[in-house]
């Protein structure tokens, strides 16, 4: 009987460690079964539920995710990764519920987000970083809810917005990169909805009125950067509506009215010059119909059509004496512009959009051969205030015909070619470095003032280390060190840019401030006395270059630049030296003549 048990006991602890015995499966993503989909245990007796470890993979073979299972859920601790091999994203299960740390990266392996589960929930601190490893926001969740004070950082460190959570409710404030307040307002379930006010740089309000649920409602009033009111009106759903008024700056007064349906200009809309006076108008239903704008002495200006709030079909353009001066066929607000001289010959041609000029422009003569290329930065075609969406706004480049003179006054009054006013040129600042001068122990930096004449007025600074990186508290013996600075002021004279950049003259005058230090080691082994000699010395020089100087577009209104350049001038040198025996490695002749080689790096604000 007690041998019959025994079997019995044994045989159940055997069909136990069976039932909890697990084995692996395979699936494979084709049919010849050579790409391996994922692998993965299951219960021997039930094969159908997950238990134990797993893997899945990409087509290249490449582990996609990997961890373990209980009872069908995910459990335990889990990674993810690219298909590079990098981790995407670790965090752990309970139950097949995320519990616990969790960490998210980027493909190139930086840390790119991390925190706690708590139950499926985000809880705790919270905080995402960018690729540079600085914190891109930070702040706190409560049941999967954001909570609490919330700060946003942009890619260099500096605080871009706070945000305070509370009930749903939410408090944003948002900050240029200056600093100064940017725009402002309440949020409910992470949309708008409230009074926002946005602001400019200068601390002005830029625009202010009542968004709710993420949209524009109400009246809303804009303001110049001066903090002169631009335009006001009303907001349905987030498109303006109703009628709208928008005004000069500095006088207030009326520029133009009329009225918007379902964000498109409806009706009569009419333009104003600051005196008063009618400027344009328009007939418009719901975007479309005919536009005419005047000069102040009657005349039309600009005359044309309108389809759904863009400019179409052949829009005319007259000057102030009613002759014809330019044609533009609009397709959807972009049209081929061409303008004449008074004989009917093509002056000018490029493309507009919207009323602004795009792209590359060119320029021809009287007799219709070209004579330059341009590319405009204006905010619009006139340079005027945008007083209302659909203005069509137009500068065409006007040619003043010479005088009749005679040959006598002609010479009385004559201008060398870079003191005339050049057409599409624009003043800029220009910032700019010359690293290739390190080759030689010095760091150029310079500031130069352009004028729209083609005329450049440059301050150069340049640092002098000799050797650049020695230690000067603590000079090696039996070299010169040398420290100090020069100082120069060039003006330069620019030929126009072709398209592929400007070649120029420069000429200038150079002051350099230099202190020489020698350091004599004692050659005894037993004497390692160290004897220092000292030396100053002052340069003066004239410098003449030629370079070439080539813009590059950041964006419609900011330039980078490359200035290559070569020269060669005449210096004076006055040198003072506490034993000449010493210090061979500096030239010592009174005269000698410098030489300027190197490529500049710039920007134009």
């Amino acid at each position: 009987m007690l041998r019959w048990v025994l079997v019995l006991v044994f045989g159940v602890i055997t069909l136990n460690v069976n039932a909890q015995k697990l084995i692996w499966r395979k699936e494979f993503a084709d049919k010849g079964k050579t790409i391996l989909k994922r692998e993965y245990q299951v219960r021997a007796n039930k094969p159908q539920i997950l238990e134990g470890e797993a893997i899945t993979y990409f087509s290249t073979g490449s582990i996609k995710s990997k961890g373990s299972y209980l009872k069908n859920k995910p459990n335990g601790f889990w990674q993810f990764y690219y298909e590079n091999g990098n981790l995407q994203f670790e965090v752990n299960y309970s139950d097949g519920i995320q519990n616990g740390l969790y960490k998210q990266y980027y493909q190139n392996g930086k840390l790119s987000r991390t925190g706690v589960f708590e139950a499926g929930k985000k809880t705790g601190k919270w905080t995402n970083f960018y690729e540079n490893e600085l914190i891109q926001s930070e702040g706190g969740y409560i049941k999967g809810v954001r909570n609490g004070q919330w700060i946003g950082y942009y890619e260099n460190g500096k605080k871009k917005y706070e945000h305070f959570y509370e009930n749903g409710k939410s408090w944003y404030i948002e900050f240029y990169e200056s600093g100064s307040l940017k725009m402002e307002g309440k949020m409910i379930g992470g949309v708008s909805d409230s009074v926002w006010t946005y602001y400019y740089e200068n601390g002005n309000i830029k625009s202010q009125g009542i968004e709710k649920n993420g949209v524009k409602e109400g009246a809303w009033k804009t303001y110049f950067e001066s903090g002169c009111i631009l335009g006001e009106g009303i907001f349905v759903n987030g498109e303006p509506s109703g009628n709208w008024k928008y005004y000069h700056e500095f006088s207030g007064k009326l520029a133009s009215e009329g009225s918007y349906a379902n964000g498109q200009q409806d009706g009569n809309w009419r333009l104003f010059f600051e005196n008063g006076q009618l400027q344009g108008t328009g007939n418009y239903q719901k975007g479309t119909g005919p536009y005419k704008e005047f000069y102040e002495n009657g005349k039309l200006k600009v005359s044309g059509e309108y389809m759904d709030g863009l400019q179409t079909g052949e829009w005319l353009y007259y000057d102030e004496d009613g002759v014809k001066e330019g044609v533009c066929n609009y397709l959807e607000g972009q049209g081929s512009y061409e303008g004449f001289y008074p004989n009917g010959k093509l002056k000018t041609k490029g493309t507009l959009q919207k009323g602004k000029k795009v792209g590359t422009w060119s320029l021809f003569d009287s007799n219709g051969n070209l004579t330059g290329t341009f590319v405009s930065f204006q905010e619009n075609a006139t340079g005027k205030p945008i007083v209302h969406l659909n203005t069509p706004v137009i500068d065409t480049i006007k040619v003043v015909p010479k005088p009749q003179t005679s040959t006598l006054s002609s010479l009385r009054k004559k201008r060398t070619f870079y003191l005339a006013a050049k057409n599409n040129e624009r003043w800029w600042l220009i910032g700019s470095v010359n690293p290739l001068a390190l080759l030689s122990n010095n760091l150029p930096l310079s500031l130069e003032y352009y004028i729209p004449n083609r005329v450049g007025v440059e301050i150069i600074f340049s640092l002098r280390r000799k050797p650049f990186a020695g230690n000067f508290n603590d000079p090696a013996p039996n070299i010169t060190y040398t420290q100090g600075y020069s100082i120069g002021l060039q003006h330069r004279f620019y030929e126009k840019d072709k398209g592929y950049g400007s070649v120029y003259l420069a000429g200038g005058g150079h002051f350099a401030d230099f202190n020489h230090t020698y350091v004599q080691q004692g050659n005894f082994p037993l004497n390692d006395t160290k004897t220092y000699y000292y030396g100053t010395e002052k340069r003066f020089e004239l410098i003449g270059l030629l370079g070439w100087r080539v813009d590059r577009n950041i964006t419609t209104t900011k330039k980078i630049t490359f200035d290559f350049f070569g020269g060669l001038g005449f210096g004076q040198r006055q040198l003072l030296l506490d034993n000449n025996a010493f210090f061979t490695d500096l030239n010592k002749n009174k005269s000698y003549t410098p030489f300027r080689i190197g490529v500049s790096f710039g920007y134009l604000f």
